[in-house]
């Protein structure tokens, strides 16, 4: 086995300060998405944040984290030149060598880059910038999630790295070794992107394909030949990927996958459009069909298959069946439920940025030297703010506001009284999935509110909500009962159960449930508790605090402004009750 640590120029320079700074990053300035940023301060994660958020622009494409790192320097009360290293989570070089281009910047441009000499007029120092193996980065990013040091097999399933699509590493001792790759030509992540722009989505609604799918029958069509102890082959095998000027070969891939799917189910879906004189913008409107809904089961069903072969593949080539999983293809919970319902694996090790904000997080962790288990322990890692702040600005904008003496006790009341309630409290949490810090809420004995919660954020009526449960009352209304704090593994609702929760209960009883525990989130534990207390069930419905062209909402402004904007009711912001002027 090849130690890729081992790739990593100058490491050991690093490794002499037990108390070492370094700033993980995510992100740039062409053929780019997710930007990020982490501060891990003496073997502590201190701060991570996705640039989305403060530039409120989803996936923030083709930008430089230049606000998430400016958060994590104001939260780690340090100045830039304090920084020992900034670790990158791809290698740009490379990158750049494999298209045919020169990779333009040095580090002092690098530098400069990040911390621009306009906001950062006293930094001095010269910061040595290291570029990390993207699925490396990845690997790293969960592997520090672990909980304790038993060897484990990380499996990196996405679109592409520099040079591949799939990756198998052995963390082992603190230390992670690759093991096995697979080319960019069989990426299960553009296949299922491929899928998406077929059935009418954008490549970056993978969401809407896994719900559409759970409605359809799959017809058996095997676009991958899986081989036992060899390879994966695709109709795109013996495709030449040469250099193309552009740093990846996303479109051509994509574009060779829905020739294919053409071949085999005719011509694409195109969505319909329709003008909102409101948002001054055009809507795509899109209403599938019994063809669509089969072809969405068709390719998911794809997807878990040649998953569950890699997974099989990593068990195999390693003798450990709980494993750990990283890439943007992780973000699928329910193939990551599948895995675990059809015995691929034991256990599955998951952190909540599986796609690519989290390996600004591996790319910093790679820089410690060792990696130690629990070093990612939270996803609230985000902006806080003080009582305070939140008071001054509701007095500014004349807010009808108060101060309750039990917030989530006259919240609880809210939700069983039918309202629903903009969740805003704690640190921002990190990841696509909303995890009780910056949540939309709402009463999942209420059959209407789906409909309802779904209108307010102006999403498909088809689409599934996700239920938030008591980590202890998880075996009552799910079938496995199994933890699932980042929302991140499909389970599926009891039968005898799904008529007290049926707003979170989608077509096949399928729901990606979130598991709160005191020690995960003490606040919305205390919520859920009251609920409980008010109704008997211990589950909310629980989905993003954003509206549909916005990320997660991040500061107090935002949640004020995504809740006057839509038809929520009331907005929990901090200790303050906020409702609208009727």
């Amino acid at each position: 086995m090849l130690s890729l640590i081992q790739g990593i120029k100058g490491i050991k320079k690093y490794r002499r300060r037990c108390n070492m700074i370094i700033l993980g990053v995510n992100g740039w300035m062409e053929r780019s998405h997710d930007a990020a940023a982490c501060l891990v301060i003496d073997n502590q994660i201190i701060a991570m944040a996705e640039e989305e958020r403060f530039i409120r622009q989803k996936n923030s494409f083709d930008r430089l984290p230049l606000n998430a790192i400016a958060y994590c320097v104001q939260e780690g009360k340090i100045r830039p030149d304090d920084i020992d290293v900034i670790a990158w989570g791809w290698d740009f070089p490379l990158v750049y060598k494999l298209h045919g281009r020169e990779f333009p910047y040095d580090t002092n441009a690098l530098n400069g880059l990040l911390f621009p000499k306009k906001y950062y007029p006293r930094k001095e120092r010269m910061i040595p910038v290291e570029f990390i193996s993207h699925h490396l980065a990845h690997a790293a990013s969960v592997y520090c999630a672990r909980e304790n040091d038993e060897p484990l097999p990380i499996i990196v399933v996405d679109g592409e790295s520099e040079d591949c699509s799939v990756s198998i590493f052995l963390g082992r001792e603190g230390k992670i070794e690759k093991v096995r790759e697979y080319p960019v030509q069989v990426s299960p992540g553009f296949f299922y992107e491929a899928g998406c722009k077929y059935l009418g989505f954008t490549t970056w609604q993978a969401g809407k394909l896994m719900g559409l799918a759970c409605y359809g029958e799959p017809a058996l069509v095997n676009f991958f030949e899986l081989v036992n102890g060899g390879g994966v082959i695709a109709p795109l095998s013996s495709l030449k990927l040469v250099a193309n000027n552009t740093l990846d070969w996303e479109e051509e891939i994509v574009d060779i996958w829905m020739s294919r799917f053409e071949k085999e189910w005719g011509s694409k879906k195109n969505p319909s459009y329709s003008f909102l004189t409101s948002s001054g913008s055009f809507r795509p409107v899109l209403e599938p069909g019994i063809r669509e809904k089969n072809i969405a089961a068709s390719i998911q069903s794809e997807l878990e298959r040649v998953y569950g072969w890699y997974v099989s593949e990593a068990v195999r080539i390693t003798g450990h069946r709980n494993i750990a999983l990283a890439g943007g293809v992780a973000l699928n919970c329910s193939a990551n439920g599948m895995l675990l319902d059809c015995g691929f694996a034991e256990s599955i090790c998951i952190q909540p940025a599986s796609n690519d904000p989290g390996v600004a997080i591996g790319a910093a962790v790679l820089m410690l030297g060792e990696i130690t288990p629990g070093l990612l322990r939270t996803p609230y890692l985000g902006p806080q703010f003080s009582r305070d702040e939140m008071f001054s600005l509701l007095k500014k904008v004349k807010a009808n506001f108060v101060e309750p003496k039990d917030i989530y006790l006259e919240s609880a009341k809210a939700l069983e009284g039918g309202e629903v309630v903009g969740w805003f409290n704690g640190r921002m949490e990190f990841g696509p999935r909303a995890l009780g810090g910056r949540s939309i809420l709402a009463d999942p004995r209420r059959r209407d509110m789906h409909s309802i919660v779904n209108n307010i954020k102006t999403r498909e009526l088809w689409r599934p909500l996700a239920p938030s449960v008591l980590e202890g009352g998880a075996g009552d209304f799910f079938s496995s009962g199994r933890k699932s704090p980042y929302m991140l593994i499909r389970d599926y609702v009891r039968a005898e159960k799904a008529s007290q929760i049926p707003a979170v209960v989608h077509v096949d009883y399928s729901s990606r449930l979130q598991t709160v525990s005191k020690s995960f989130n003490p606040c919305y534990y205390e919520l859920l508790s009251s609920f409980q207390s008010l109704t008997g069930v211990p589950v909310l419905l629980n989905t993003s605090f954003n509206s549909e062209k916005e990320p997660i909402v991040c500061s107090p402004p935002d949640a004020l402004k995504t809740f006057y904007e839509t038809g929520m009711d009331l907005l929990a912001l901090g200790p303050f009750l906020v409702k609208k002027w009727r």
